[in-house]
This record gives C-alpha cells, structure tokens and sequence, in this order.
C-alpha cells in the first residue's frame, strides 16, 4: 500500500463513523499517480466522495517525498481555505507519523492589516471619499483604533481574526491592495508586515492553501506572489476560467482616479496636477456613461476598447495615464522623510503606476481580450477580460507544475475534452510565451530544441464513482407541459407549478432561479397563496437566510446563481430542488459574446462550444444541491421543457446525476407528500 493510501486509510478509520469510499480511494491512487509521473490530471469527483482528503493525502506524500516538494491547494473560496485548515489539517496531522505537518494558508495581501497603512490613517484620518454607512467617519474612527489596539495583540493580522465585524470601507483604511503595497524592502514596517509574516510561514511549509485569484496574480506576476512548488491542485475547478478571465484583467472606475488622485495630494505631489487628475475622472465617468450594449466586440474575440464611444473615452483615459506619470515625477522620498511622509509616497506612487500600467493595457490591449462597460451601484466601470485562458496557463503553468483539477462536475456529456481544450491542455506551449505581450519578459518559456515541435502536456481524466444512488434516492421530474421559457405565459405557469410541489413537500424546498427578476416576482407570489415561509436572498443576509431555512421544515428558499453551488443543506431539510430555467449564458454577457466570436473563428458550433458546457455545469451543480448524503432523498424540478425537448437534452442530462426520470407531475406529488409524511 502507498504512503498516501495509509494515510488516507488513517484519516478515515480515526473518523467518527469513517467508511472506506471506493471513489475516494480510486481519486486518492490516481492523483498519487498523476504526482510521481509528473502528468496532470483532471478528475470529476461527485458530492460525497470526499476529495479533499484524496488528493491531500498523496498531495502530503509528494511533499514529503523530496525536497523542496511543496504542493499548492487552490480553492475556489475563502470559506474553503478555512474549512481545509480547520477541519482537514488536523486529521492528516494526526494520522502522520514522524515531524509535524507543515501546513500554511496564504491570502492576498489585502485580507492582513497594514502596519503602515494604519500608521497613515491614524496619522490623517480615514479618507472622505469613502461611504462609511450608517456609523459616519466617527464610527469608522473607532473602528480603526479599536483595529489598531488588535494589531497589537494578533499573531496573523488576518481579516478573518478580526474582533467583530468590519466594512469593506472600514478595512480599506487598514489594508493595502498589492498593486498599493510598494514591498517590504522599501516599507518602514517590512519588518513587521502580516502579509510577509503569512509568506514566511507558506515559504516553510509542505501544504499551502490560496484561493483562485491569488494564484492568478501569482501567473500574472510571473511566479513571484508564492512560495516555489512542484505541484498545483485546484479544487472547484470548474470555475477555473471565469475566474482567470477576469482576474488577468483590469478594471478601471472614476473613483479609482479620484483616489489615486486623493493619495498623491495627501503625499505632497504637485497640487495643480493633482487638481487636473481628479478632475480627469469627470470625463472619464460622461465616457463610460454609455450603456453596456454599445460594447462591441471584434470578430476575432478581442476588444476594440475605443468602440465604446469611440474618441471620448481613448481621450479621456490617455488624459488620466498623461496626468498619472506626470504626478509620479513630482512625487519625492528620501530618507529624511518620516515614516508615514515616506509610505504616504510610496503608496501613490504605486497607484499612479497601476493607473496608468492599466489604461496603457486597455488601449494597446493584449490579444484575445475583450472590454466592457457595466453599472455597480449606479457607477460606471470599464472591464477588461481574457476571452481564452488557455494559451496563457500553456505557457506560464503546465511547463513549470504538475497539475491536478477536480470539481464535481468537470465532464460535459462525459466528456472532458472541451474543457481541457478551454484550459490550454491541448495546447503546445509557444516557443516563446507571449502571453502579457512583454517579449522580454524574464520569465518567458523557451523551447530548448528548436528542431523538436512542440506537444500539448500529458494528462489524463476520469470520474470516481459516486457513493450514492441517485437511481433510488432521487427523481428528475421535467414540466413538459408548461409553454416555453420565453412564452408570456410561462411565468405565471411556472408559480403555479412550483406552488403546488412546494405545498406538496410541504416546504423544505431550495428554488433556484437564472434572474433576479423572476425570483422576486415568482416570490412575491408564492407569499400570497400561503402554506409555507417563503425566504428571498438579499431580503435577509445569507448566514440568517440560511440558518431560518435550517431552523426547520415549512421553508422555501427562493434564491440566484449565488446559491447553485457551494450550498449544504442535507436530509430532511431539503426534499425539493426546484429550478426555473436550463442556465444558459445571458446572449448579452460580453466574454461570452467574445467567446462565441473566438469559437466561430475557429470553425466551431459557438452553441455548442460555449452555451452547452456553462449551462450544463451549472444545472449540474443546482441539481447537485438534492442529494448530499446516502440517506437523503427526494425531487429535482426543471420547469425548462426544452430539458424534454431539445436535441441538445442529452448533453445535459449525461451531465446530470442519474436520477430516475419523469415528466409526471402528479406522481412527483405523491412523492413529496410521502416524503412529508415520513418527515412527520
């Protein structure tokens, strides 16, 4: 038996209840595989298999191993990091024999206090251009002195540490973003930074655990934001390509003028170019007043940023990067400089250098990128994305790591080739990796034979069995009779078929709706006819949301896509799961536009390449939300008929959990009033 399988082995038997999982143990034997041939891997393993320990254990054992053999755990989320942490670390700690287990968590640099950003705002004052809400600059004041009282006694700095709760506005004042930190070589309190402190610690440790968009910027930067390792393992992976597609982006907003303008002012730059910079966002904000459907998108899937209108917006951020370098010229440090005149000018300088580093991307933007513009809260924000990944993580990832990536739901139809493709998996790496359009670029990939081509990266995929029984435990019922989604009269149909299944289970239902719309309409309605508590996202904030539903049964859950994943609500609490639409992509969406330009230039069916997949993995993962343990049971509602009628259904229901199937309404009514019963 292999180190990692006794691990493993261990972990389980010194559970309460533990049971050896044939797909845990099948996950945990190729994911050991995939990291002593160096092949990446991607594997689907369904709720209930628990992946997290069949991959940290031969992910432990790699570590161990050789040296310098560190392994990097990507998630998704936050709330997942801590949960590894919390819950999974200390079973494998206890299960190893010989020196502790080395195992760190990293987060950006935004989630640890900053000594000298605290030093700056005790010194000035929290800044006037934020929204503290209803505590006021008074409130916030206390905020930061009650932070800086606990920057004195805390060990991580760590946001998540922090006693009671903080404002995203509130910790502005006490974090930095990396594009805001100028280092710790060139920083008075580098020496006691909580950031390089969490660095420290990931540098020394044999596990370390990020989340998926500090791994982006660690590509991004070239492989300078974590410790060196042999191996990555992404966890979620399913949402790997949204996640990178924004997060090698930029984002550009008034307000960010305005602050980075606000920074220099308050670090002595020039007063009247300081005035010209914050009065450069005003017609920046007129330019990107334009709607998001001016948006247009090139044939090739890249951006033509001056199409959004046109000249007005190319002149107005050229006149935000002019200002921004001339302000970076004006601003002095020396030595002589106090601590806090000393980061007060290394902050603005590195703000005004991302300004304009960001404008220069968005108007030379790198190939395949597309730009947009989108409200948040009522203000204007222009976006820019990578429409293909691939390309990049061929270049700057499999070269350098051996990769492994499991989500519950990877395969489309059992097929796991179009997301490899949409990965770079099936990609050769480029003689010279271009991908930040930087030919110099030190960290560049170069081929080292050039008479030999270069091939795509091994790897392989499978899927671990379930260990439940979807066949017994579960039903796929489809509302075959409701007219068709875009029909006027399909959303009235649908409020009353959900009524009437609600009313059945007797509540005890998670509904999951494709808009905000037509779950607030669909809602309101339910309300009224009464029978059962109808809980609305956002109505009430998601932890008291979710622990009203728990609380007991007679609860409907009606919520958006925030709620299709990542949402545990096992036996009884929840016999029906109920959604109102197949999840196809918004036609309106601007990277998915991009993405179907860049699919029908490669010749292939947009729909299918890029519609198909992204719903199919989201429905799978709604309907993922009805079974989570081997007792469970009860119904997945799909009120969408094309799910019964489209050629395209058998994509999707390959996709889905093998429930027994049906379009009976009346007998998914017994069903439910029989499992109520039972409940009773």
């Amino acid at each position: 038996m292999s180190q990692a399988a006794q691990t493993l082995a261990a972990v389980v038997a010194a559970k309460p209840g533990g049971e050896n999982r044939p797909g845990q143990e099948a996950m945990c034997a190729a994911v050991d595989a995939a990291l002593a041939s160096g092949e990446h891997l991607l594997v689907e393993a369904p709720t209930g298999v628990g992946k997290s320990l069949a991959y940290l254990a031969p992910a432990v054992a790699h570590a161990r191993g050789a040296p310098e053999a560190a392994v990097v755990v990507v998630t998704a989320t936050k709330a997942l990091q801590e949960q590894l942490t919390r819950d999974d670390q200390p079973a494998l700690a206890a299960a190893l024999p010989g020196r502790p287990l080395r195992f760190a968590m990293l987060k950006g640099r935004s989630n640890y206090l900053c000594r000298a950003k605290l030093d700056v705002t005790t010194a000035d004052g929290v800044e006037a251009r934020f929204d503290f809400g209803d505590e006021g600059v008074t409130g916030a004041l206390e905020a930061v002195e009650r932070l800086a009282a606990w920057a004195e006694a805390t060990v991580t700095g760590d946001r998540a540490d922090a006693p009671g709760a903080v404002s995203d506005a509130v910790w502005s004042q006490v974090s930095v973003d990396p594009g805001e930190c100028p280092g710790a070589a060139a920083c008075h309190a580098g020496d006691v930074c909580f950031a390089e402190a969490a660095r420290e610690r990931a540098e020394a440790a044999e596990i370390v655990v990020v989340n998926t968009h500090l791994y982006a910027a660690h590509l991004g930067s070239g492989g300078n934001v974590l410790p060196p390792h042999t191996a990555v393992v992404f966890d979620e992976a399913h949402t790997l390509e949204d996640t990178f597609a924004t997060a090698f982006g930029v984002r550009l907003t008034p307000f960010r003028v305005r602050r980075a303008a606000a920074r220099a002012r308050a670090a002595g730059a020039d007063a009247d170019l300081t005035r010209r910079l914050d009065r450069a966002a005003d017609p920046l904000d007129a330019a990107l007043g334009t709607p998001p459907e001016a948006t247009r998108v090139n044939p090739a899937g890249g951006p033509d940023v001056a199409a959004v209108e046109d000249r007005e917006l190319a002149a107005a951020m050229t006149t935000v990067a002019t200002l921004a370098r001339e302000l970076h010229g004006t601003l002095r440090r020396s030595d002589a400089m106090g601590d806090v005149a000393r980061a007060k000018a290394s902050q603005a300088t590195r703000l005004l250098d991302g300004l304009a580093d960001d404008i220069a991307l968005l108007l030379d933007p790198p190939p395949s990128s597309v730009a947009w513009v989108e409200t948040n809260r009522g203000r204007p924000e222009l976006h820019q994305a990578t429409v293909d990944v691939g390309p990049t993580l061929a270049a700057r990832l499999y070269p350098d790591v051996t990769v492994i990536a499991t989500s519950a739901t990877l395969a489309t139809g059992g097929r796991f080739d179009l997301l490899a493709r949409r990965l770079g998996l099936t990609l050769p790496p480029p003689d010279v990796a271009d991908v930040a359009g930087d030919e110099d670029h030190e960290d560049a990939v170069a081929v080292v034979d050039p008479d030999v081509e270069p091939t795509p990266p091994v790897h392989r995929a499978l899927t671990v069995p379930s260990p439940f029984d979807h066949a017994r435990q579960g039903w796929l019922y489809v509302a075959r009779h409701l007219p068709e989604p875009n029909d006027p009269r399909f959303g009235e149909a649908m409020a009353d078929e959900l009524h009437e299944l609600v009313t059945a289970a007797g509540g005890r239902t998670l509904a999951l709706f494709t808009s905000r719309a037509a779950m607030e309409r669909t809602a309101d309605l339910l309300a009224a006819r009464g029978g059962y508590e109808v809980l609305v996202q956002d109505r009430l904030p998601r932890p008291e949301l979710l622990a009203r539903f728990r609380a007991g049964p007679g609860s409907a859950l009606f919520a958006t896509q925030g709620f299709w994943q990542g949402v545990d609500l096992p036996g009884h609490l929840c016999r029906l799961v109920a959604i109102d639409r197949i999840p196809f992509p918004r036609p309106t969406d601007p990277l998915v536009a991009a993405r179907r330009a860049a699919a029908t230039a490669r010749r292939e069916n947009d729909f299918a390449a890029v519609d198909l997949p992204a719903a199919a993995t989201l429905l799978a993962q709604g309907a993922g939300r009805l079974i989570r343990t081997t007792t469970d049971s009860g119904v997945v509602a799909v009120f969408d008929r094309r799910l019964a009628t489209k050629s395209y259904r058998q994509t999707l229901l390959a996709t889905l959990p093998p429930f027994r199937r049906t379009i009976d309404r009346a007998r998914m009514v017994a069903v439910l009033t029989g499992l109520r019963a039972a409940d009773v």
